[in-house]
Order: C-alpha cells, then structure tokens, then sequence
C-alpha cells in the first residue's frame, strides 16, 4: 500500500516489491504444500495465484502507465485461482463462499 501513495517511481517499485515478494513465496509454497497432500486442484490454485502476482511484479520496471498491461493481466488470474482454491471441500465453507462469491471473470475484466 505504500507504494500507491509514494510519489517517487524508484520507492514505488522498492515498496511494491516487498509486497508482491511475499505472496508469491507464500503462494508457491501453499501450492507445494497441497501438491503434496494430494489435492492437485487447490495446489493448481496457489500456483496460478503466484503467476499472477508474478506477472504484476514485472510492472514497476516500467512507467506507471507502463504498468497497467501487467496489472490487468495478472489480476485476471486471480479469478481463476479464487475458484480453483474455493470449490474443492478442503476449506471449511465459510472460507470457500467468498471465493465462489467473488469469481466473476466479466466483472473483473471490466475493472481493467
């Protein structure tokens, strides 16, 4: 977040970096973790979260305006990793129904 309110580029791509760094690590390992428990789909999910967000990472070598293409395009995998980490019954479904809820592929492209 304190990238977005930063005005210098060189600190917005430093504050973002810290931001995104993490999740793919997180993700990546969630995915191995599932992938080794047997429940393909959900490591499925994790990992095409942590693609996404790795394609957002490339963004802040860029222009800000630069950025937007990599924005959308990782932002558009998040749809589907919602989906594949929500419909199998790994979760309790109180943490599944947003997920369900929240994909809708034709909403989110709107927003980009």
């Amino acid at each position: 977040m304190a990238g977005t309110v930063s005005t210098q580029r060189n600190l917005q791509a430093a504050f973002w970096a810290i931001d995104g760094v993490p999740l793919v690590v997180a993700t990546s390992l969630l995915a191995l973790k599932f992938f080794s428990k047997g429940n393909d789909v959900v490591a499925a999910g994790f990992l095409v979260f942590a693609i996404g967000e790795n394609v957002i990472l490339v963004g802040p070598a860029t222009t800000l305006a630069g950025s937007v293409p990599s924005l959308a395009a990782g932002a558009a995998l998040w749809p589907a990793a919602l989906l594949l980490t929500s419909i199998p019954g790994e979760f309790a479904l109180w943490v599944r129904l947003p997920g369900i809820i929240g994909f809708n592929p034709s909403k989110s492209s709107r927003r980009m």
